[in-house]
């Protein structure tokens, strides 16, 4: 049950659904943060090019001192970063050069103002990009109705099993999405043997909309005698349904025979970056 514990599964793994003729089957997590991940930037009817995120390689010696950051369970927002912004994406996992599954996806950034240095970051430690836990086969994004809708959970009662929920990025099936699946047609129409795509995994992220939106302020959980801060859940939905809210309610079983990615995770506050001992020399930049 997706909303169950405000979005944390139980398991990190990565479900595919989606097959035709078959359930669905299962990616170790591990196995998935391995994969390298980017994003396609530039406009459709201009040049496009290809944007690693830092950290997301799966190997160290080429991760230029970045910790990995992608997580398909949480967002944690150190409390000396005053302002995080998220936009919907459509993630591709390509498997040697064709795309094989997609899931409607989230980009996290630290704003420029909100950067010790006035730059902005994709990358602002673990568990700062999160990742769908359940993606549909590839062929399902073209469907006309195919958007991807995002929604803030809070519990409003002490005990309730379901959060209540607030859309924050309306998913209509739009010109925005349209555009990026041309962009992502364009895109395929390049890659060659030449192209880091070629062999391997890779999950690729074009954006649904221009704008950022601001995730809500993390706030004192006015429950907690101990000054424990609030969390909320962070979804996005991936799918062709009718109404999308309604999955939120839905066993996971039911779910996935609508072929619907999920991303799902638990926004929660980590102490200050720029305090930590151990704060890796890449990340200076941004905290201090």
């Amino acid at each position: 049950h997706y909303a169950t514990g405000f979005g944390t599964p139980s398991s990190p793994d990565i479900r595919l659904v989606g097959m035709p003729g078959g359930g669905p089957q299962t990616l170790p997590a591990q196995y998935v943060n391995s994969f390298q991940r980017w994003s396609i930037t530039g406009e459709s009817d201009g040049n496009l090019s290809l944007e690693a995120l830092e950290g997301a390689s799966g190997r160290l010696d080429q991760n230029n001192g970045f910790v990995n950051p992608t997580s398909t369970t949480e967002l944690w927002w150190p409390s000396d970063i005053s302002n995080l912004q998220v936009r919907s994406t459509i993630e591709i996992l390509f498997q040697s050069g064709s795309p094989a599954y997609a899931s409607g996806g989230l980009e996290v950034r630290v704003p420029p103002k909100s950067s010790a240095d006035g730059i902005e970051w994709k990358n602002h430690g673990l568990n700062s990009q999160p990742l769908a836990r359940q993606w549909t086969a590839f062929n399902f994004v073209v469907e006309p109705n195919f958007r991807v809708e995002s929604f803030i959970g809070r519990r409003v009662e002490e005990g309730s099993a379901e959060p209540e929920w607030e859309e924050i990025s309306a998913g209509e099936a739009s010109e925005q999405m349209r555009k990026a699946l041309e962009t992502l047609g364009i895109f395929l129409s390049g890659i060659d043997d030449t192209s880091p795509l070629a062999t391997g995994f890779h999950i690729v992220s074009i954006p649904t909309e221009v704008e950022w939106t601001d995730l809500p302020e993390l706030t004192e959980d006015p429950k907690s005698d101990d000054g424990k801060m609030e969390t909320y859940a962070l979804i996005a939905l991936g799918t062709a349904e009718p109404d999308s809210k309604e999955l939120l309610t839905m066993e996971s079983d039911l779910v996935a025979m609508t072929a619907s990615s999920i991303l799902a995770v638990q926004v929660s506050q980590t102490e200050p970056g720029g305090e930590s001992e151990y704060l890796p020399e890449a990340y200076k930049p941004l905290y201090i």
